[in-house]
């Protein structure tokens, strides 16, 4: 007479503390039970599929230090320190991430844009910052090209940074422009995260943590967009 075992799955956990209980119970009643342990990978990445490639634009450098605090700090400065944090969670969200420079150097906008051609990117992001003779000016705001249709991508954007770092929303804008986003050949949009001239958001941008806080709502926003790709 043949033996046959049946397997039957009881259930997932994200817990392991929940799973245990749960093999409790069945050695208990007599089962031969067990627990497997699997990875799941991000919803970006498939088996069948090769992450996809964001390319993460910081304004400015080199010759160009864009807008400049009051306390002297350059918005060139800043967007590379914000650039690298969003590199570092797109890689965590499973993406291959290519800078348009990582380090303080110029390079013409064409040219920044070029590099989503080179490297067949699926979206382009550039960050900045925002500047006003009016120290009072406040907020953060995106960019967009009309021509691509991303406003509301740049709507979600610039609401996810407003709430993370408690700063006003400004909007999203078109500006078709701008080489960056017209000749990017992807999706792309501009973050100008924060206002270097006015003294309070001066500060924000400078700290860490918050510099921190803008590049995962960023990379979260991204990764919602490229994951229905």
């Amino acid at each position: 007479m043949k033996m046959h075992r049946v397997l039957v799955q009881v259930g997932s956990f994200r817990d392991r503390k929940n799973a245990e209980k749960c093999w409790q119970r069945l050695q208990q009643a007599g089962k031969l039970a067990w627990i497997e342990t699997v990875e799941i990978l991000p919803p970006t990445i498939r088996s069948n599929q090769s992450p996809a490639r964001i390319v993460v634009d910081a304004g400015h450098g080199g010759k160009d230090p864009g807008a400049v605090g009051h306390t002297g700090i350059k918005e060139k400065d800043i967007n590379l320190a914000i650039a690298h944090r969003l590199k570092g969670c797109l890689i965590d969200h499973g993406y291959r991430v290519v800078m348009t420079r990582e380090g303080d150097s110029f390079k013409a906008p064409a040219a920044r844009a070029a590099e989503a051609h080179r490297v067949g990117a699926q979206f382009f992001i550039s960050i900045h910052a925002n500047a006003h003779q009016n120290r009072q000016a406040n907020g953060v705001e995106t960019l967009y090209n009309p021509a691509q249709n991303t406003k509301t991508l740049a709507e979600t954007l610039v609401r996810a940074v407003a709430e993370a770092v408690g700063i006003f929303n400004r909007g999203a804008k078109p500006r078709e422009d701008l080489a960056v986003l017209r000749k990017a050949g992807v999706p792309a949009l501009i973050v100008e995260t924060a206002f270097i001239s006015n003294p309070e958001e001066e500060r924000l941008l400078v700290a860490a943590e918050e510099q921190e806080k803008i590049a995962r709502a960023i990379a979260r926003v991204v990764d919602d967009y490229c994951a229905r790709l």
